[in-house]
């Protein structure tokens, strides 16, 4: 993994706390809850953690969600996000975003068919890098994020932010809110209709075979996964998706949350109320100076943290914005990320872009010995099977199946983004012989003891169940 300029001590405490934050967004992860209920119990569990885990005493108010997301196959929440506000630092706004559920985080990570193919970046001016792309599962995270939908938290935080948002429910916000969810054209409408229902065939049996085998030895599942790697079924996942993203071009990612979700379904999940980028708009606007945006996420979250930065600093101003994604057009706002644990999230081009837009303004931290920071650049990748001194098991089958990813994935040149890139030395915990208990092991707890915050938490802190 390549290393940048490293952090500066000063910042370690803050990104002690943006770690935190990220880390919160996973209570209740097992919760098979839905709607007001499930949503209410998250936010107080949010607000528990607010108070009992900040290690500098910082402040916090719960500003827009806590939201969630629900893929149409799954019974637990497959997305999280949620926007605090500082009590300490005027105008500062923290969007923490929850990585990958963790009851299927290893299936995510060898088994994630998207890896494989990737999508235009569409934002901002892309003659500047005609090239940059991420990949299928970046662009649909991010999509889904940005569809969200949030009410007013119940307490009175950003009560001055919600009042115009509340307002506003005839108003331009809205209506462009609204736009996302307008036809699409005939002509691309029934090249979704066509394919839809063999895409839908198509993952259901994948997750079908993953379930399955979900409770099996981890040689038999890795195998499993090399199965799916190679198979007919992955083929009749991504060729039509492909052909799809070029008919779609910059309007792509909602419209393959329509052919996983189907219309009436999709408006149901993406709920009522405002999305970030509108809660953001006004909440800049009602600042009375400068606006820092901070984006923290861990895992899938740190992929999706530096991308979510990217895309508010290409629609911030009005050159290359449309008018209805000006977030903020007089540029009052500062955007920076921090990224933990995270995987790739586009090409070398992608990289590029986001280090020329967010600059310095970013922080990037990975443990040595965490696996998922070596997805998905394939230099990386191939330290996988070696990663682990004995008496960690090598497992054959792990081999076979990295070396069948990297040379997939060796055309599509992924790299990670970021100029302050700070490594982990990590530590090898010798009780833990199984593979998968020391990836899970160095992937969660590798962090806390790396970020010296071992001491005030340790992973069932932030994994637990809601009350």
């Amino acid at each position: 993994m390549a290393a940048g300029a490293g952090m500066d001590p000063k910042d370690f405490p803050e990104a002690q706390t943006m770690l935190c934050l990220a880390a919160l967004s996973y209570r209740g992860f097992e919760d098979p809850g839905a709607g007001f209920f499930h949503t209410d119990r998250l936010h107080l569990a949010l607000a528990r953690g607010f108070r009992d885990v900040s290690p500098q005493k910082r402040a916090w108010d719960l500003a827009w969600g806590p939201v969630s997301y629900r893929a149409p196959f799954s019974l637990v929440d497959d997305s999280v996000m949620y926007v605090v506000r500082s009590k300490d630092v005027p105008d500062q706004y923290v969007i923490a975003i929850r990585g990958t559920n963790p009851v299927s985080a290893f299936d995510w990570l060898f088994g994630d068919l998207w890896a494989s193919e990737m999508t235009p970046w569409p934002y901002g001016n892309r003659a500047e890098f005609p090239e940059a792309e991420i990949s299928f599962s970046t662009a649909l995270g991010l999509n889904i994020l940005q569809q969200m939908r949030s009410s007013a938290p119940p307490s009175g935080a950003v009560a001055d932010v919600w009042r115009v948002l509340d307002a506003d429910v005839s108003g331009a916000l809205r209506q462009a809110a609204a736009a996302l969810l307008r036809p699409i054209g005939e002509g691309v409408s029934g090249a979704l209709r066509k394919i839809a229902g063999d895409l839908r065939g198509a993952l259901d049996d994948l997750e079908e075979r993953r379930h399955a085998r979900s409770r099996k030895d981890l040689p038999t599942r890795l195998q499993g996964f090399l199965e799916d790697w190679r198979s007919e079924t992955r083929r009749r996942i991504l060729g039509p998706l492909g052909a799809v993203q070029e008919a779609l071009a910059d309007r792509y990612s909602l419209n393959i949350l329509r052919l996983l979700e189907g219309g009436a379904r999709l408006r149901s999940q993406l709920g009522s109320g405002q999305d970030l980028a509108s809660f953001l708009k006004v909440a800049v606007g009602q600042a009375r100076g400068k606006v820092d945006v901070v984006v923290t996420g861990h895992s899938k979250g740190g992929a999706l943290a530096s991308t979510v930065a990217l895309w508010l600093r290409d629609t911030q101003g009005r050159q290359f914005v449309r008018e209805e994604a000006r977030w903020d057009p007089e540029e009052r706002a500062t955007v920076r990320y921090f990224s933990f644990a995270g995987p790739t999230a586009g090409n070398a081009e992608f990289v590029k872009r986001s280090n020329a837009r967010i600059g310095e303004r970013c922080y990037r931290i990975v443990n040595r010995l965490d696996v998922v920071p070596h997805a998905w650049a394939t230099k990386d990748l191939r330290e996988v099977p070696t990663l682990y001194d004995r008496p960690v098991e090598r497992l054959a089958t792990l081999n076979d199946l990295i070396e069948q990813i990297s040379r997939d994935l060796e055309r599509l040149r992924y790299q990670h983004v970021g100029l302050n890139v700070t490594e982990l030395p990590g530590e090898l915990d010798r009780t833990r012989t199984l593979f998968f208990d020391q990836f899970v092991y160095q992937h969660l707890e590798g962090y806390l003891k790396g970020m010296e915050l071992d001491r005030l938490a340790n992973v069932a802190t932030f994994f637990s169940p809601l009350e």
